[in-house]
């Protein structure tokens, strides 16, 4: 008892030298040092909290509730159903857009690009569910990325279908002498494929993947570079197949400029509303009474 008893007189006194010694301080240094303490107060009670709770953003299965994503996947669905089955092209002859103008059908190219399309289509998803699984074995964790990309690929294909009823005529149909859109020019297809050139669905399609594995790779803190390699492959292979869908003369450079820009926006956006922190393992520190208090879940 004799020890507590002297152990607060100490205290006490310190106490008083010190409220002394700010007394009989100078305007400047009693300022100085209330400002001090108010920083430092202000330090814990804000900056404490904010740094602890900033847990590592992660690319996660779904949106913040999966019926986001439900609800995304349904709007891309059926605004493509809608453009392909319910709207049909102006039918109107709009040359195509860009100065390449009337084009001669390619063969070789047009079937080069369904090629590469169909393997970025296939080997993104696979491949990239193959790379993520492969840290510490989480398979079921990786299907993110199939998921991401899918989400990725039917929005896109709503946006581009919608505005394909624009009506834009393609190269190889176009006839410029007589300024018409000419049906049965080029190759065999649907009656109404030769209005469809803006914008163009492969490079669309295709830069949908090279988005979305670029925005899982780019997008996370801490990010994992597991998956940089098939991104840049898949995004070499998008301009690869833009490039030649101009060469086949399905397309001009405008239609599949805005095509890669629609699918990469898609893609990047896509992967992002999946990026966000994982709840289930976040900690944060907050100031409490003359202590700090720690509560989270693991």
């Amino acid at each position: 008892m004799g020890g507590r008893r002297e152990y607060q007189q100490r205290a006490r006194c310190a106490r008083e030298a010190w409220a002394r010694r700010l007394c009989h301080a100078s305007p400047v240094r009693r300022r100085a040092a209330s400002l001090f303490v108010a920083v430092c107060g202000l330090t814990l009670a804000l900056g404490g909290p904010v740094h602890a709770q900033q847990a590592p953003r992660e690319v996660q299965l779904s949106m913040p509730h999966f019926a986001y994503d439900l609800g995304y996947v349904a709007t891309g669905g059926v605004l493509y159903l809608t453009s392909h089955f319910a709207v049909t092209p102006r039918d109107r002859d709009t040359a195509p857009l860009g100065r390449g103008g009337e084009h001669a059908h390619q063969d070789g190219a047009d079937l080069a690009s369904d090629i590469t399309v169909g393997l970025v289509l296939s080997l993104g998803p696979i491949l990239g569910f193959v790379l993520d699984g492969s840290r510490e074995g989480e398979y079921a964790r990786a299907l993110r990325v199939p998921i991401v990309l899918f989400e990725s690929f039917v929005m896109t294909s709503g946006i581009t279908g919608t505005l394909k009823n624009l009506g834009v005529c393609r190269p190889y149909a176009w006839q410029a002498g007589e300024g018409v859109c000419d049906a049965e020019a080029g190759i065999p297809s649907d009656e109404r494929d030769h209005r469809r050139s803006f914008p163009s669905g492969h490079a669309a399609s295709s830069a949908s993947i090279a988005g979305g594995l670029l925005g899982m790779w780019l997008l996370p803190t801490g990010r994992d570079d597991r998956l940089a390699p098939l991104a840049l492959g898949v995004t070499l292979l998008s301009v690869t197949t833009a490039a030649l869908r101009v060469r086949a003369g399905a397309h001009s450079l405008v239609d599949v400029g805005v095509g890669f820009g629609i699918g990469l926006g898609v893609g990047l956006g896509t992967a992002a509303l999946h990026v966000r922190s994982n709840e289930a393992r976040r900690v944060s520190v907050s100031p409490m009474g003359r202590g700090l208090m720690l509560h989270g879940s693991f």
